[in-house]
């Protein structure tokens, strides 16, 4: 059974590369710029290692959204099959989470966001990175790992763009 504030509780760690962080934000703003107005939502697969409670992020893939219901990271039938195709394995690493980008609202998941983490990423620890590109100052980035079912849990900071570093980040509590 579970006891009275445990459940929805992870207590672990994301780590990332700056590369992985610094590949995410330049699909970010690739999307942003595609339009004049709010640009075009974007997102991908996050792969790398889970030991323990620490998740590691090393590696990404965009995810070439048809946009089939407009500007929005929202997914069709068709979008859907494809992004199953990425779940796989990439060299060795497993797929840790997804991100996407949100231009025109703030950096908390949407309902689309949350039927794509209900769909494909059902495991604890898994991390959901969303990103809101700006054309000049920092990219606002929040990520939320699943908990527990149907629990998930926020993180928020601002990456200043001429942050340049090769240690990894530390993000989590």
């Amino acid at each position: 059974m579970v006891q009275p504030g445990e459940y929805g509780t992870w207590s672990g760690i994301v780590e990332y590369s700056h590369a992985v962080m610094e590949a995410v934000r330049l699909h970010a703003y690739t999307g942003l710029t595609t339009f004049t107005r709010g640009g075009l939502e974007v997102g991908g697969v996050l792969y790398g290692e889970r030991r323990g409670e620490v998740v590691r992020l090393i590696a990404s893939r965009p995810f070439e959204c048809e946009h089939a219901n407009g500007p929005a990271f929202s997914f069709s039938d068709r979008d859907m099959t494809r992004f199953r195709e990425l779940l796989k394995p990439l060299n060795g690493l497993r797929v840790v989470g997804w991100y996407c980008s949100h231009t025109r609202s703030g950096v908390t998941l949407n309902s689309s966001d949350c039927a794509i983490m209900e769909r494909f990423f059902g495991e604890r620890g898994s991390v959901a990175l969303v990103v809101k590109p700006t054309f000049l100052g920092p990219v606002r980035r929040r990520s939320t790992s699943r908990a527990m079912p149907n629990r998930v849990r926020t993180s928020a900071y601002s990456c200043p763009p001429w942050k340049r570093s090769r240690a990894k980040r530390r993000c989590g509590q």
